[in-house]
């Protein structure tokens, strides 16, 4: 699995690079607009009122690209799963190469040539094609041992978390232009790296005849009713993401506008939960899978995620932020490599690519509806708006956290449909 976790590993570092420097680069061309023409940094002048007004449009944008994403992906992923499923993992991983090259092309022009933050925003929506699904089948395709897929999952994504923790660290220190260049220079040596080394995964016996069918996204939503245990599955995924998406996209204006979160707090708050995350899916999963199983490690992390919702709305100082993080963020992160383990063995190897393209469409459609619903609630209640009684946050927070009880109950359901050995096997024996 080495070429591809090269590709996720560079791929993951240089978005940690940019990512909070893209938000800010946003931030600071609204802000101007709210100075009167001024030149605003809000790296340094999060407390401004220019850069407070700023957050809203920011988060708008937010919610407009995350209804966006959805619509991208209903016509490009289950494409990209059938084309890999026909022709090969390789292609389509190098379109999806191509495309988020393009994209993160923008980003560093805005920052590097001053020009209108709306030609990133435009040209952003080719880098919303899928770009986790091929992979995935590709590792999928390597590793055919449900313990294995759990471990290696855990391993590839704790390697890449410390990739983003350094990535994070390095963005903290660099100048917004050179963050976002690096962001682009990264994608072109990804691309590269898929091009000319990345070896094909799927054998050319399992490969499925292509028809043009297939292209069709109807076509791919279907094998998401192919058994009750793809339909559980895929109902925790849509409950999960919505709640998710929608709490933390909101989480960042509430940490701006409350705590007046700047760029390199961002940045630290990012690589605590990076650690947290590395250290629950190397130590945590390989501890927690022999005494709680997979269904065990579900219900675990829907727990902490619930918690870590409540402790960060009632943080009044970023120290308190960091350890939530620290402690709850990992352990909330750890459903992620039980559930590419469930999906692994639940469609065949020729059907693996549109199987996983399908689970992340509409994976992504909960995704995009949550900030929006979160973003109403929010506006409503307007819980940290000066004066506003605690009544108002305390409904706020049960909102989010009531998401976790239909995610429990169905993670208790899939307990009678995975086999015993798969559920409690450590997967070292093998």
């Amino acid at each position: 699995v080495g070429p591809m976790w090269m590709i996720h590993a560079l791929s993951v570092f240089v978005y940690a690079v940019s990512a909070p420097s893209s938000d800010y680069m946003y931030l600071n061309s609204f802000a101007k607009h709210y100075a009167d023409g001024q030149p605003m940094d809000c790296t340094t002048q999060m407390d401004s009122n220019a850069c407070s007004r700023a957050v809203v449009d920011v988060t708008q944008i937010q919610v407009i690209r995350g209804f966006a994403l959805p619509v991208m992906q209903f016509f490009a992923g289950p494409a990209l799963g059938a084309i890999s499923d026909a022709f090969g993992r390789r292609p389509a991983v190098i379109l999806i190469r191509i495309a988020l090259a393009i994209s993160t092309a923008a980003g560093a022009a805005v920052a590097c040539f001053d020009l209108s933050v709306w030609i990133d925003f435009y040209i952003g929506f080719v880098g919303m094609i899928p770009f986790l699904p091929v992979p995935l089948a590709w590792y999928i395709d390597r590793i055919d041992h449900t313990p294995s897929i759990v471990m290696a999952t855990a391993l590839v994504e704790s390697s890449c978390t410390l990739a983003s923790v350094v990535g994070s660290m390095l963005g903290g220190f660099l100048s917004l232009k050179a963050a976002m260049l690096i962001g682009f220079l990264g994608k072109i040596i990804c691309l590269l790296l898929a091009i000319f080394v990345l070896p094909e995964s799927l054998p050319e016996e399992k490969r499925i005849r292509f028809t043009w069918s297939n292209l069709l996204p109807t076509a791919a939503l279907k094998v998401l009713f192919q058994s009750p245990l793809v339909e559980k599955l895929t109902a925790i995924g849509v409950i999960d993401s919505f709640h998710y998406n929608g709490f933390y996209t909101l989480s960042s204006r509430f940490l701006m506008q409350s705590l007046a979160f700047g760029r390199h707090q961002t940045y630290l708050q990012t690589m605590v939960g990076q650690l947290s995350d590395m250290v629950w899916l190397t130590v945590g999963v390989s501890m927690l899978w022999p005494i709680l199983g997979q269904v065990g490690i579900l219900i675990a992390s829907t727990v902490a995620t619930a918690c870590s919702d409540i402790l960060m709305m009632l943080s009044a100082h970023p120290w308190q932020i960091y350890m939530n993080g620290l402690l709850l963020g990992g352990l909330g992160n750890m459903n992620s490599c039980v559930i590419a383990s469930i999906a692994g063995k639940a469609a065949s190897a020729e059907k693996q690519g549109m199987f996983q393209s399908a689970l992340n469409l509409v994976i992504q459609v909960s995704s995009a509806l949550g900030p929006a619903a979160f973003m109403t609630v929010y506006q409503l209640l307007d819980p940290t708006a000066p004066g506003a009684p605690s009544w108002r946050m305390t409904i706020y927070i049960i909102y989010g956290v009531l998401f976790a009880v239909p995610s429990l109950m169905l993670s208790l359901a899939l307990r009678r449909f995975l086999p015993a050995a798969d559920e409690y096997d450590s997967g070292f024996s093998s």
